[in-house]
């Protein structure tokens, strides 16, 4: 059983900031889990920033995907093994 916060994650970029919110962004206020401060609408850092708090966002659903993935596939001989590795090791850094 994961030890994360549950998804849906959103990301809201604004008014020099950049966050991860928990759940969907039309609830209003939602605690935060990630916020990057201090951008100025120029800011080509920010664009990275904001691309990794799309990726952050998006890893409860990757996680459940994945998870997913490994539990249809566990035992099918077309699978190679050294994608089921990969997919069990992205699943066990994500819910260590």
């Amino acid at each position: 059983m994961s030890k994360h916060t549950p998804g849906p994650w959103s990301v809201y970029s604004g008014k020099g900031v950049i966050q991860v919110d928990i759940g969907p962004r039309a609830t209003g206020h939602r605690p935060c889990i990630v916020h990057w401060s201090g951008f100025d609408s120029n800011d080509l850092p920010r664009q990275k920033d904001a691309a990794n708090a799309r990726l952050i966002a998006a890893a409860p659903d990757l996680l459940h995907a994945l998870e997913m993935v490994r539990d249809a596939n566990r035992d099918d001989p077309h699978i190679p093994p050294a994608a089921l590795a990969c997919i069990n090791a992205a699943i066990e850094k994500g819910a260590a």
